[in-house]
């Protein structure tokens, strides 16, 4: 792999971007008062431990896209969604969070473009195929992101199951919107 400079990698750039917002986004939260801090969470302790678990996460990954690691963009895909279905979220039921919320939407759509560009360049194998399971395993299990708004898990689930078919048959044309090449498989 030839050496690039870090900062002018977009997906780098605009990873810190949604690293950024996703830590303001929380304390956009804290501040608002959110209902769901006590009802959801029980208290803020709760809240802050879960969001800052749920934000290293993500700084993990963000090693990882510095060594062009493949595994990384498809979390960081996840990542990516996850972030734009909570700040669809926050703006549809017009929570507090709502004007990082945009951001996040914003940034995420960004991060998977960029990473779904890098992708491409990648060389992909047969392995693809089970990351790709794995992933769509993950997004339907029961550990995975739910939200307070029915419709919203309808989303993911449904999400899921296409991801998880197109990982076995390759049929739903998963990879063509993920513009990822199956030359190789």
């Amino acid at each position: 792999m030839k050496s690039t400079n870090i900062i002018k990698r977009k997906e780098v750039l605009i990873f810190i971007l949604l690293l950024i917002t996703h830590l303001f986004h929380i304390i956009e939260e804290v501040l608002g008062n959110a209902y769901f801090i006590e009802s959801l969470y029980k208290g803020l302790t709760n809240f802050l431990v879960i969001n800052m678990i749920l934000w290293i996460i993500p700084i993990i990954l963000f090693f990882y896209i510095i060594k062009k690691k493949k595994i990384a963009y498809y979390f960081s895909i996840i990542y990516g969604l996850m972030m734009i279905f909570d700040g669809l979220d926050h703006i549809v039921r017009n929570y507090s969070g709502f004007y990082t919320g945009i951001l996040l939407i914003i940034f995420g759509y960004y991060l998977i473009y960029y990473l779904k560009k890098e992708l491409k360049k990648m060389k992909l194998g047969k392995t693809d195929r089970v990351l790709r399971f794995a992933l769509a395993f993950w997004w339907l299990g029961p550990w995975a992101l739910r939200f307070n708004t029915e419709w919203m898990n309808w989303i993911v689930i449904i999400i899921g199951w296409i991801a998880l078919i197109e990982s076995f048959t390759g049929w739903c044309g998963l990879h063509r919107l993920l513009s990822i090449n199956n030359k190789n498989q």
